[in-house]
């Protein structure tokens, strides 16, 4: 899997590795040669996934900022997002599997 991971970022560096990915495709592998593993996989990150999927991370910054305002709203760990802000630290990082 490694290496169909390392060839995909050769091939795509926009892109890049795809946090996560490594799941589906692992169970792919095990049914497909590791080459038609690589070219499913560009079919599906290419072909299938919006652009925005992987550049901008829209997905994952949208449902950080609603939990962020959810917290807000509710006063859900004040101080615990308060430790965030004061180092710096993205609650989109929390937030992501």
């Amino acid at each position: 899997m490694r290496r169909v991971l390392r060839a995909y970022v050769w091939r795509n560096p926009v892109v890049g590795y795809i946090q996560g990915i490594n799941f589906p495709f692992f169970r792919i592998r095990q049914w497909l040669s590791e080459e038609d593993t690589f070219w499913l996989m560009c079919v599906i990150i290419e072909a299938y996934l919006p652009l925005n999927f992987f550049v901008e991370m829209f997905g994952a910054t949208s449902h950080a900022n609603m939990l962020y305002k959810v917290f807000e709203q509710y006063q859900i760990m004040s101080e615990m997002i308060a430790k965030f802000a004061e180092f710096e630290y993205p609650l989109m990082n929390f937030t992501a599997r």
